[in-house]
């Protein structure tokens, strides 16, 4: 073969490799393309169930603040009822305590006379 034919033979080679190439960039281009659509549905997706998690997250939040305080409140109003309570029956006691006393020391006085 002449030095002609010979380049044109190689160009020929490099021009089909060149488009096996090119070829091969626009498939995987299109996987790409595909794959990073398919990437950001799954973001948007994830992104709404996360916004709504965390909404029924704060939600819960609020109300267990508000059971905290509605028992702290019961816990406050039960300590103060309890500690009325008490002090009626240390009150009794201490007046069941003095009457007997009395009675005590009065007893023994009319048994004498």
């Amino acid at each position: 073969m002449q030095e002609g034919g010979m380049i044109t033979v190689f160009l020929g080679i490099m021009a089909v490799c060149m488009v096996i190439m090119t070829i091969i960039v626009v498939i995987v281009g299109l996987k790409v393309h595909k794959t990073m659509n398919q990437l950001q549905t799954f973001v948007k997706h994830t992104e709404k169930e996360l916004t709504l998690f965390f909404a029924k997250a704060v939600l819960s939040l609020h109300e267990l603040h508000q059971l905290t305080r509605y028992l702290h409140t019961q816990t406050k109003a039960l300590t103060l009822k309890a500690s009325n309570g008490i002090a009626k029956v240390t009150l009794a006691s201490l007046l069941v305590s003095v009457v007997s006393a009395i009675l005590k020391k009065s007893h023994p006085s009319k048994d004498k006379s």
